[in-house]
């Protein structure tokens, strides 16, 4: 029943009669159950001594691994585990001393007793302690929380205020109130004073939410300052006096006389709670994972372009402005962080749906609304699709959505990097699994919604005929794109010619691809044209590539002199290999000059016009230095006078 004033007016004298009962009852139960298992209670002791003991060691291994996150273990993603595991071993010297206590305690105590009452009210605050120690250890000065998941201190000072409130009085109020609650089934004239404690404790929890979660000074504050454009930020509104207003609402319910039910909502709470708080401790391990792995890439990608640099140096080759195709750091970034959010709101997603569905009966009746059915010929049902297929149906096709979207760069970041597979290679794989990715997808999604080979099998049929006369283009396009990305006539970052078109592959999609020229130009090619025309691949198997540039000069002049003069030139020429060697022809008498022809070679077409821009201006400024006459057309008009009658004036 509820709370009546007339219980307020009798809870003094309740709580007289309730001190009265002996308290050295439960110390006396207690030590018969210590003499009783005197080993397992002397492990618990030795065991709880060498964690308290070794606290110490713990805080300094964690400060020390929070101070090498540079040089070596930047690259490493262990001093991360290692300290989390150190966290976890400095929280449980007095969980495991309360869990003792409870244990011995309770093992056996009569049910329905006062022992079995005490030892069960300090086993629920052994559990919530735990979590509360963990979470207090990792938002410690140089814990992991600051130093490995770079937590803001907006968010890491309300935490740890939070804490502190809660381990003082939260904890005394949790103890209090699951004592009362049990007692209450021995002492019938308690349950009145069980159940204010509890709503005591509920509106401790309100406040103490609403201060963490402060608008100006509280964790909502920092989300929005540090991620603004996240979904969480963006939906404070919702969930900010949602979290707040539950707990007053439990308290409502414990004083209506629904105890029990307020009893389960709560511990559904709690898990929720403790849901959110393991999920941010999972991104920040995945964000650490995300950054060293980011690291690793771009040590991978800088010893490439070394790599590269040397072998065109060796070859005789500025390297400068060499560059190796890779993909860029900023998209593989972007995406494996979406895919990490994604990740950790499907894990709360499911996560809440495994905690409060069995409070929650009443959602099945979703199985009840029936959106359509499928029937044989006979008239038997085959199939039934409900309202609750869609709302599986409709997170499926999310994830699938986010896998697509954000899976080339997870991979590059967790397996690619680790194999021995050039750009191209990395770049065809991240595709072909996108597409696997949706394929499965939308196979699940029809699964789930009813939608079978034979349902839709006339209606294949249909669009098969549709396809050969109005897709075909569309559907030939695919093909090829698909051989494409497994033949690799051409590939991201080869320089191509198709037509009259030269540029660099930036993209192969599924129905065409685009090349970039060098005005920054994006052409949009059908992958058909790709595979049925003619194609020049300049890089295909090899980047090296030839250039010409012709010189004429005047009669008269020194050929072998100016043959010489145009090696010597080609091999001070940065960019311009000297293995092949230039080659330097006297191509022909030409109407108005000695024609010579310089053919020389690049180790990429990235330097060709610079190179011939630097080539032109050391030939014009040496054959001047060298007298040496750089010839132009010339015409020469002769007039006979004597075959003209010219007038005398």
């Amino acid at each position: 029943r509820p709370v009546r004033l007339s219980d307020v007016t009798r809870l003094l004298t309740v709580a007289r009669q309730f001190e009265a009962q002996p308290i050295a009852m439960v110390a006396t139960s207690f030590w018969t159950n210590v003499k009783a298992r005197p080993y397992l209670a002397t492990a618990f002791v030795l065991l709880t001594l060498a964690l308290a003991l070794s606290y110490r060691l713990f805080i300094r291994r964690i400060t020390a691994l929070s101070g090498s996150l540079s040089g070596s273990n930047a690259m490493r993603l262990w001093p991360t585990i290692q300290g989390v595991c150190y966290t976890i071993c400095a929280a449980l010297p007095v969980w495991l001393a309360l869990t003792a206590i409870s244990w011995l305690l309770g093992h056996y105590a009569e049910p329905e007793s006062t022992e079995s009452s005490f030892a069960n009210a300090v086993g629920v605050t052994a559990l919530v302690f735990l979590p509360l120690e963990i979470l207090r250890q990792l938002i410690r000065p140089h814990g992991i929380a600051t130093a490995h998941f770079g937590w803001p201190q907006l968010v890491i000072k309300p935490l740890g205020q939070a804490v502190r409130r809660f381990g003082w009085i939260g904890l005394t109020l949790v103890f209090l109130a699951t004592f009362l609650l049990l007692e209450r089934y021995v002492h019938r004239e308690i349950s009145a004073l069980a159940r204010i404690v509890f709503a005591t404790l509920m509106i401790f929890i309100a406040s103490t939410l609403w201060k963490l979660l402060g608008l100006k000074s509280g964790v909502v504050a920092g989300l929005e300052a540090t991620q603004p454009d996240s979904l969480l930020a963006k939906l404070t509104w919702i969930w900010r006096p949602l979290l707040i207003a539950t707990p007053i609402f439990l308290a409502g319910l414990s004083l209506s006389g629904y105890a029990y039910a307020a009893g389960q909502l709560t511990i559904s709470l709690y898990q929720t709670i403790w849901l959110a708080v393991a999920a941010s401790v999972l991104q920040g391990i995945a964000e650490r994972w995300l950054l060293v792995s980011k690291r690793r890439i771009a040590l991978r990608q800088l010893k490439e372009q070394v790599a590269i640099k040397e072998q065109a140096e060796a070859s005789g080759a500025k390297a400068e402005n060499l560059d190796v195709n890779q993909m860029k750091l900023s998209a593989i970034d972007q995406q494996t962080h979406r895919l990490i959010n994604a990740f950790v709101i499907i894990v709360l997603f499911f996560g809440l749906i495994w905690i409060w569905g069995p409070v929650l009966p009443a959602l099945s009746f979703l199985d009840s609304i029936v959106l359509w059915q499928e029937t044989a010929p006979d008239g038997t049902i085959v199939s039934t699709v409900a309202l609750s297929n869609v709302l599986i149906a409709l997170p499926t096709l999310l994830i699938t959505f986010v896998l697509v979207r954000n899976t080339p760069g997870l991979l590059e970041a967790l397996i690619l990097q680790r194999l021995p597979l050039d750009n191209a290679a990395r770049y065809a794989m991240n595709t072909l699994i996108s597409y696997i990715f949706a394929f499965c997808g939308v196979i699940v999604v029809a699964g789930t919604l009813g939608l079978r080979w034979s349902s839709v099998q006339w209606l294949a049929a249909g669009l098969s005929v549709g396809l050969g006369f109005g897709l075909q283009e569309v559907v030939a396009n695919f093909v090829c794109g698909l051989i494409v990305l497994f033949e690799q006539p051409i590939r991201v970052g080869d320089v191509v010619t198709i037509d009259t078109v030269t540029g660099i592959v930036s993209r192969i999609r599924m129905r065409a691809t685009t090349v970039t020229t060098y005005d920054r130009q994006e052409f949009v090619i059908p992958n058909k044209d790709l595979i049925t025309g003619r194609v020049i691949n300049w890089t295909l198997s090899d980047s090296v590539n030839r250039s010409l540039v012709r010189v004429g000069v005047a009669y008269g002049t020194d050929t072998r002199r100016v043959g010489a003069l145009l090696k010597e030139i080609c091999h001070q020429t940065p960019h311009i290999l000297k293995e092949p060697a230039p080659i330097i022809t006297f191509d022909e008498f030409g109407d108005s000059t000695l024609n010579f022809a310089v053919r020389f070679y690049l180790a990429s077409l990235d330097n060709r016009f610079a190179t011939v821009n630097e080539l032109h201006n050391a030939i014009a400024e040496r054959f001047a230095e060298e007298n040496i006459e750089i010839a132009f057309p010339q015409m020469d008009v002769h007039m006979k006078s004597d075959s003209l009658d010219i007038p005398p004036n």
